[in-house]
């Protein structure tokens, strides 16, 4: 039996990137609206990969749903209330010269941010961005700055909507729609910066 009763309500990225990739920590809060079932959200980050063991914080349960390039990382999760999944991650940085490309695709929620330690100068990175996301760098230290982005996320709120019970006919074809429409709410969102010589 799967219900759809929970959506991500908040997400924050945050670690450091050069150009070997971006290590990141995740920190994801779901809530779940239902009361002893199962609820499966999809938390995107398509491009993402798991880097280690994750860290879940509430008084239910989550539980891995499995990953692929199209659909990103599912996860169910058992009990009413606030959920918290901290995850470790690894994101592949597109080398375009002269500029650097960090890809990540991101849940839909209506609270997200990233902040990022690079190993450059303030002064040598510059920042390709939408206008209506919020951005500020500052440096560190010398040689590492750091940036931080908020707004990456669509600032939309999923409906709630059942799926059919396993004895209703169409259960598989509705999870594969269901599946389809999740794909076309993960906008895919690049941070695009140039390290300048």
């Amino acid at each position: 039996l799967e219900r759809r009763g929970g959506s991500v309500t908040s997400i924050s990225l945050e670690g450091t990137v050069d150009d070997n990739g971006a290590r990141l920590t995740a920190t994801i809060h779901v809530q779940v609206d239902v009361d002893d079932q199962d609820v499966r959200v999809p938390l995107a980050l398509n491009e993402a990969t798991l880097a280690g063991d994750p860290v879940y914080r509430g008084s239910g349960q989550a539980t891995p749903d499995g990953h692929d390039p199209e659909r990103g990382y599912r996860w169910w999760f058992r009990g009413r209330g606030a959920h918290e999944l901290e995850l470790p991650l690894v994101v592949h940085v597109r080398k375009l010269t002269p500029v650097r490309r960090l890809v990540l695709s991101m849940p839909e929620t209506s609270v997200s941010m990233l902040k990022v330690r690079i190993p450059h100068r303030q002064r040598d990175i510059r920042v390709t961005l939408p206008e209506t996301v919020w951005w500020n760098k500052q440096a560190i230290d010398p040689s590492t700055s750091e940036l931080e982005i908020k707004g990456l996320a669509p600032r939309l709120d999923p409906p709630h909507e059942r799926l059919r019970t396993d004895e209703e006919e169409h259960e598989g074809r509705e999870e594969e729609e269901e599946d389809r429409r999740n794909m076309k709410r993960h906008p895919q969102h690049e941070l695009e910066y140039d390290p300048q010589p």
